[in-house]
């Protein structure tokens, strides 16, 4: 699921106009998806996953479509377990990174056919467990795109930063 997140990611992201397709970066049913962070379905909406409608007159919903219009934005966390959006307690259990967005401007699709989107932008700071899972510690401040943050969000690694390295810290790219 990982490595066709990824393709599907490349596909979306070099589309140059704004459309919609009917394969997701992962699944919005709660089934397990194996991304290096765990996104929960609230973050449809920052990924440009939404319920497509079959036609304006009836309004019933036809299924869900992915586009690239990704929007994260300022107050965004995401852990990279599932767990990490449990009591706190017990969460600091589990979590080994966090990612808390500080500043984002979202993607904007091309104004004409010709046109290029723009990427947008996401500033935030990588935050790792400390020894005794007892509080967060600040690790980094990384910026890139909104394309480059999904990357990061799927695979654990981007342009800026890779948190899959096996050393004490992540390693920059």
């Amino acid at each position: 699921m990982r490595q066709e997140s990824l393709e599907l990611l490349d596909k979306i992201t070099n589309r140059v106009k704004k459309g919609r397709g009917s394969q997701l970066l992962r699944p919005v049913d709660g089934t397990p998806c194996v991304w290096f962070m765990f996104v929960p379905n609230d973050f449809n909406g920052a990924l440009n996953i939404e319920e497509s409608t079959r036609n304006s007159d009836t309004e019933e919903p036809s299924g869900w479509s992915q586009g690239g219009l990704f929007a994260f934005s300022t107050g965004d966390v995401i852990y990279d377990t599932q767990k990490g959006y449990q009591k706190w307690s017990e969460a600091l259990k589990h979590v080994r990174y966090c990612l808390q967005v500080t500043e984002a401007s979202p993607v904007l699709a091309a104004k004409n056919k010709e046109g290029f989107r723009t990427s947008g932008k996401v500033t935030f700071n990588v935050l790792k467990n400390n020894e005794t899972q007892t509080g967060l510690i600040h690790q980094g401040t990384y910026s890139t795109t909104q394309d480059d943050f999904v990357r990061l969000l799927i695979d654990g690694s981007c342009s800026v930063i890779d948190l899959k390295c096996t050393q004490a810290e992540p390693l920059l790219v």
